[in-house]
């Protein structure tokens, strides 16, 4: 009896992956976002929008792995920034 829960692990396995990151509130439509408010201090992203660490290395391919867990904002970043991640410009989020 104990045979079955091996194959049901592994096809619940890719559900459980998506669990580890936090999925954003769904905002209602037409969207519109005026980051001008945000203070360049902010590391919490407004209402929305969530940074993902992704899983895997960089590479020539488009990434489609679940992400691996949140990621907070960069806070008080600036363009000459070499830091991965969504970073705040004062009132901009950019990568």
């Amino acid at each position: 009896m104990k045979k079955p829960l091996l194959p049901l692990l592994l096809l619940l396995a890719p559900i459980l992956a998506f669990a580890q990151a936090t999925q954003p509130a769904p905002q209602p439509l037409p969207y519109f976002q005026d980051f001008s408010d945000l203070p360049h201090s902010a590391t919490v992203f407004p209402a929305g929008w969530q940074g993902w660490a992704l899983t895997g290395a960089p590479g020539g391919s488009f990434n489609t792995a679940a992400p691996a867990g949140d990621k907070a904002l960069v806070a008080g970043s600036s363009a000459s920034s070499t830091t991965n991640g969504v970073h705040n410009y004062s009132g901009k989020i950019g990568c």
